[in-house]
């Protein structure tokens, strides 16, 4: 912790920071001898940065999940700079893919034509041509109450190939990072990446790491009594709640595509966003005062009427 009570740690923002103070809620509703009506149940669920295939998305099909008769979920939420807290209503899709880029080889003091480097080249430009017209669209809706749900995020985030420093490499490999905007068809997005493998060469290939076609939506209005107990808790605090798109894809997801309406949410305001960056940190104060947050809203969702 530095002079300004910032707690600098992995998981600070993501998100060790929320499982604690589920705890701490919980525990102060236990000391206090508070009787709620429903049942709370918390999940510390692995794997989900990678996209859940041993976590959430197995567990929501198994009869201990069906056994437990969820009515509502909170998940991880987003830290904002200003005092507004933000609800994500609906997740991103996320694929993920890994390009093989292919082209002819040779001793290094050669120049050939349609080397894999020469093709992967091209396939960067047509990438990027198309990450360009997509961050166009993040600054025309930067502040705007669309945000995240107008645009596809796309980063290729590891590139590897080449066996040696003087033998021109035939192969090239890429691992690309999508976000989906939320009216992108599938469809339509998996022939646009066919098309970029095509723009660079004949024997190109892909595959699907990750590739998640379906987010439900749930509902932030009057009709989710569950969005109402919250959003009413939150102003008798004196703080304001805005539902928002998810810029990226959680566990939330599966539990929303499940019926369950879900909510992502934390506490994290006047904070700066510094997940999976470094120096990734949180104010003690804030953090505290999420604890505070946290049991009334608890209280408050465990009160909601069953239909």
């Amino acid at each position: 912790m530095d002079e300004n009570g910032d707690i600098y740690a992995r998981g600070a923002q993501d998100t060790k920071d929320i499982a604690i103070q589920y705890l701490e809620a919980i525990k102060r509703l236990k000391n206090d001898n508070v009787t709620l009506p429903r049942t709370l149940h918390i999940t510390i669920m692995t794997d989900e940065e990678s996209g859940s295939a041993q976590g959430m998305k197995v567990f929501v099909n198994t009869t201990e999940f069906k056994t437990l008769n969820v009515g509502f979920a909170l998940d991880e939420g987003q830290t904002t700079p200003g005092d507004t807290i933000l609800a994500s209503f609906v997740d991103k899709r996320a694929w993920s893919m890994c390009f093989t880029i292919r082209g002819v080889g040779g001793h290094g003091s050669l120049m050939p034509d349609g080397t894999g480097m020469d093709n992967f080249h091209t396939f960067l430009n047509v990438v990027y041509d198309y990450r360009d017209t997509q961050k166009a669209i993040l600054k025309s809706v930067a502040n705007s109450t669309v945000g995240a749900a107008a645009y596809t995020s796309i980063n290729i985030n590891t590139v590897k190939g080449g066996i040696a420093s003087n033998v021109i490499a035939t192969e090239i490999q890429a691992i690309m990072d999508m976000r989906l905007a939320t009216d992108a068809n599938p469809q339509d997005m998996e022939t646009m990446v066919n098309s970029w493998l095509r723009a660079a060469g004949n024997n190109n290939s892909v595959t699907y790491l990750r590739k998640d076609t379906e987010s439900g939506i749930t509902s932030v209005d009057n009709t989710n009594p569950f969005w109402v107990s919250m959003r009413d808790t939150l102003n008798g605090m004196g703080i304001r709640l805005e539902p928002v798109v998810k810029a990226a894809m959680s566990d939330a997801t599966y539990l929303r595509n499940k019926g369950i309406p879900t909510l992502g949410f934390a506490t994290k305001t006047r904070t700066i966003h510094r997940l999976h960056a470094k120096d990734e940190y949180q104010n003690v104060e804030t953090f505290l005062r999420g604890i505070d947050i946290y049991t009334e809203v608890l209280k408050g969702l465990a009160n909601v009427p069953s239909s």
